[in-house]
C-alpha cells in the first residue's frame, strides 16, 4: 500500500484529534516522507559502495598504467636531451678550443715578428 498525501493528511487529522496539535506534529515530523520505496536501503548502499571499490580499482591499475608509461617516455626524452646536450657541449668546446688555438697563434705570431724586429 503506498501512502500519499492525502492519507498522510488523514493521519495527521485523527492523530490531532486523539492526542492534540503539538503531538500530531512531532509524529508527522519524526513520519518518512512520502515515497519511502525512493529511500536507500542498507543494501542499497552495500551494493554501491561495492560498485564504487570495483570502479576505484579500475581507475588505480588504469592510472598505474598511464604513469608507467609516463614515466618510460619521460626517461626516453630525458636521454634524447641529456644525449643532445652533450653533443652541444662538445661541439662548443671544440670551436672555444679552436678559436682559443686560434686566438693563441695569432699572439705568437705577433710576439714572433715583434722580437724579429728588434
Amino acid at each position: 500500500m503506498s501512502v500519499d498525501q492525502a492519507m498522510r493528511a488523514e493521519v495527521y487529522l485523527a492523530l490531532e484529534t486523539i492526542h492534540g496539535k503539538d503531538v500530531a506534529n512531532a509524529i508527522m515530523e519524526m513520519l518518512p516522507p512520502a515515497g519511502v520505496p525512493e529511500l536507500a536501503t542498507k543494501q542499497d548502499l552495500a551494493l554501491m559502495s561495492a560498485e564504487l571499490r570495483t570502479e576505484f580499482a579500475e581507475l588505480r591499475t588504469e592510472l598505474k598504467g598511464e604513469m608507467a608509461g609516463l614515466r618510460t617516455e619521460l626517461k626516453g626524452e630525458m636521454a634524447a636531451l641529456g644525449e643532445r646536450m652533450e653533443r652541444l657541449l662538445r661541439e662548443q668546446t671544440s670551436r672555444y678550443i679552436g678559436w682559443l688555438l686560434g686566438v693563441a697563434g695569432v699572439g705568437v705570431a705577433a710576439a714572433g715578428a715583434i722580437a724579429g724586429l728588434a
